[in-house]
């Protein structure tokens, strides 16, 4: 037998190569968290309790992936974002604390939207959203339970993270149509039909060449589609969602990107030079440029 202060101290033994001393006690929880249902209070009350054969198999499986560093969420298998439950896998990006705020950000301006509350009032019925590659879909899942008159809709271009989307959608009960579509195809572009007062979008930003720089908990196991372009050209789907927002937001609608923290001013350049209005730059909570709001111009389009 083991007790849970022994499994601890092994697990922080066996990942201190990878994680510093906070990030451990954090992990040791979230496992303990997972498989025995402890809180914080319980990770001190109950230290000295014995672990059952079959909970200290599945918590040594979970050390054992973390070691091979794979993610911490994928080995569980959901993240928390806006305050509910994802599932998420290898065919989805993690969702992060700035695509959070993005959110909030989001939701703040609608709710206010001409002094009024929006979930109170008459405007959320007419409100609608389209959420640019959506993966997990926690962007448009979250929208939809601010704003649940809202009309909200989801695109990928991946079937795999389009199934883990819907999942998403029915485990949090928020009525979301999500589809399969190309954002960089000219059909896509093209097409016509609903307008939007939200378009937003957490699109691939991250070049090629910051790869050797990243986490190999990230670049070995998060999609590659959804977070690498190409040096050459790294605002390509920040081009095409611009293109597309210019023609598909209703007036006074908004378009809401997350962005590369090292490239705010090359995107805030492009939409001005598309004919975008107040055009605004956000820091994160870390202090830094991450996301970034316009209102398109309909007298250019």
């Amino acid at each position: 037998m083991k007790t849970v202060s022994a499994f601890i101290e092994q697990a922080k033994q066996e990942l201190q190569h990878l994680y510093d001393d906070s990030e451990l006690q954090l992990i040791a929880f979230f496992l303990l968290e997972d498989v025995m249902g402890f809180s914080r209070t319980d990770l001190q009350l109950r230290s000295n309790q014995d672990l059952d054969q079959k909970s200290l198999e599945r918590l040594n499986d979970f050390v054992l992936q973390l070691k091979a560093g794979r993610p911490l969420q994928y080995v569980l298998g959901y993240a928390w974002f806006s305050g509910m439950k994802f599932i998420v896998n290898e065919n989805v990006l993690i969702p992060r604390p700035e695509t959070e705020e993005l959110v909030e950000w989001i939701i703040s301006h609608h709710e206010n939207l001409n002094g009024f509350r929006a979930r109170n009032s008459i405007l959320n019925s007419h409100i609608s959203a389209m959420d640019i590659g959506t993966g997990s879909g926690c962007i448009a899942v979250s929208i939809k339970k601010a704003l649940p008159a809202a009309t909200v809709h989801g695109i990928d271009i991946s079937e795999e993270a389009l199934l883990v989307a819907k999942q998403n959608a029915e485990a949090n009960a928020a009525a979301v149509n999500f589809f399969q579509d190309d954002i960089l195809s000219m059909d896509f572009q093209n097409s016509t039909g609903e307008k939007f007062d939200i378009i937003v979008s957490n699109p691939p930003y991250i070049r090629k060449s910051e790869m050797n720089s990243m986490a190999p908990q990230v670049k070995d196991h998060e999609p590659h589609t959804a977070l690498f372009v190409q040096d050459e050209d790294p605002l390509i789907f920040y081009i095409a969602i611009a293109d597309f927002a210019k023609t598909h937001l209703k007036e006074n609608g908004q378009l809401f990107f997350e962005i590369n923290a090292t490239l705010g001013t090359e995107v805030r350049d492009l939409l001005l030079k598309k004919g975008f209005l107040n055009v605004e730059l956000k820091k994160d909570i870390s202090g830094n440029f991450r996301m970034v709001r316009a209102v398109p111009n309909h007298l250019t389009t």
